[in-house]
């Protein structure tokens, strides 16, 4: 790039496979969202590469964005993981800096039990604080926002023994102790798989991770007094999430 683009987009994506991941999700970008100039991290240029900088860097663990994020050339970023698509205009996603420094969406994984174990940090985190999702992550170049991304790079490498180089428990962590003004994105800006979904519940249902995901406040009318009929309509029937 000739200058420092005002917003931009990183990927960082290390190995054949995860730089093809990387170079799909640049050119769905560049399809939905044209205009937005592209950075791709990683450690071998790609043939045929749709980004408009390559910018090779060498890390020694599995989480190399934790460390690189905060080299962006942009003073307004959307970082997305190597395993996305785009299929929408997701443009307008960055107005919100505006008002915050950093915004993310929420994992399903909430308040992880293994992860308390390991982490008297994350432990000591109410359950309704929940993780959030470390694959889509937009920030800007303020204090408060690298100040974020330089305390979850503290604590990733701190814990990373304890986590198996694990990084969204020392996200949680750096969340709940930032400064930085948060904001919960919602969850059509990081839609995961059912697959993904199924997994938590399972560690819920084999006593791993008791409670998470479940309901805490029902809302609509008629609650108070329950008919026999309701289960037959959904304005009595909770939603599925």
């Amino acid at each position: 790039m000739d200058a420092l683009a005002t917003r931009g987009v990183v990927y960082v994506a290390f190995g054949d496979y995860y730089v093809a991941e990387a170079v799909h999700s640049a050119r769905s970008l560049q399809q939905h969202s044209p205009g937005l100039p592209t950075v791709l991290f990683t450690d071998r240029v790609p043939a045929d590469s749709p980004f408009d900088e390559v910018r090779i860097a060498q890390i020694d663990h599995i989480r190399a964005k934790v460390d690189l994020l905060t080299e962006s050339p942009f003073e307004e970023t959307l970082y997305i993981d190597s395993d996305t698509r785009v299929v929408r205009d997701i443009r307008d996603i960055f107005d919100v800096l505006v008002k915050y420094d950093v915004a993310m969406t929420y994992d399903f994984g909430r308040k992880r039990q293994t992860m308390a174990d390991r982490g008297p940090e994350y432990a000591a985190i109410p359950y309704a604080f929940g993780e959030f999702n470390g694959g889509v992550i937009l920030y800007r170049r303020s204090e408060a926002g690298l100040g974020f991304l330089k305390r979850w790079q503290e604590l990733f490498h701190q814990y990373k023994d304890k986590t198996s180089g694990w990084d969204q428990a020392t996200l949680r962590v750096a969340a709940w102790q930032s400064d930085a003004r948060i904001m919960v994105l919602p969850p059509e800006f990081n839609i995961r798989s059912e697959g993904v979904k199924r997994r938590v519940q399972k560690s819920v249902k084999n006593g791993s991770n008791p409670g998470c995901m479940e309901p805490r406040i029902l809302h609509w009318h008629g609650l108070h007094e329950p008919k026999w009929y309701h289960r037959f309509s959904p304005k009595y029937r909770a939603c599925k999430y």
